[in-house]
């Protein structure tokens, strides 16, 4: 099973604008408090985003505040975690969220 904690798929939005696969919508120029660019991020998510030691990082965790505090970025969260339940990446047999 791959494992994913439901509680940190905010962080690989935010962070460091130059950790690696964290920090999308800093990475991406963008400003985790606006809507358009948390959302665009939370819909380019890729698993590969959560093994990123840089989404541990304080400033993950501020950017990541701001985003989860915008509705649509939730749900499309929300989205991101079922569909990674029902099918998880790298051809495993389940997930454990």
């Amino acid at each position: 099973m791959e494992p994913a904690s439901p509680g940190h798929s905010h962080r690989p939005l935010g962070g460091d604008a130059a950790g690696g696969a964290g920090g999308a919508v800093l990475r991406a120029g963008g400003d985790p408090h606006a809507e358009a660019d948390a959302l665009a991020a939370a819909h380019a998510l890729d698993p590969a985003m959560f093994s990123d030691p840089a989404i541990r990082e304080e400033s993950s965790g501020q950017a990541a505040s701001a985003v989860a505090a915008i509705a649509s970025v939730r749900a499309a969260l929300l989205e991101f975690q079922r569909t990674f339940a029902h099918h998880p990446p790298l051809g495993k047999k389940g997930a454990v969220l």
